[in-house]
């Protein structure tokens, strides 16, 4: 799972050069006013109030894969209701799994994509619940 250590990094970089700040640019304990101007001096309130920008949650691509005990009218349902697709549409992506072993079905956030595989449960509960394993979700690199 992709980790942003960004605010992490931020807030030791803000605690190091508060450090500094208080040392001084001759090791003394006193804090070196911005307006003094010479080494040390800079303007922490401005420093600290640098908005953090969030990270974009990673992306994922959820696929259907073929599964020949797995009943083709829960495939259609499942790609309708969790997905939104039309008839044709879902049956383009069920055919194409079908045939070549596995089908892209869309991409999303990581979140709205376990979000959308839980659509693909209350689905398959009312079919066989085994069904749902033929959804999976896959976190794109980079």
């Amino acid at each position: 799972m992709r980790r942003d250590k960004g605010a992490l990094h931020a807030l030791a970089a803000v605690a190091g050069l508060a450090g500094l700040a208080a040392l001084g640019s001759r090791g003394s304990m006193k804090r070196r006013n911005p307006s003094e101007g010479g080494p040390g001096g800079f303007d922490l309130d401005a420093l600290l109030s640098i908005q953090q920008v969030e990270a974009t949650p990673p992306e994922c691509d959820i696929w259907l894969h073929n599964a020949d005990d797995v009943n083709g009218f829960f495939v259609l349902d499942a790609l309708r209701q969790a997905f939104g697709m039309s008839e044709q549409r879902a049956t383009r992506v069920m055919m194409q799994a079908h045939r070549q072993g596995r089908a892209h079905v869309t991409k999303l956030t990581c979140p709205d994509g376990r979000e959308k595989l839980a659509q693909v449960d209350a689905v398959a509960a009312e079919w066989d619940p085994a069904y749902a394993r033929v959804f999976s979700l896959e976190e794109r690199d980079g």
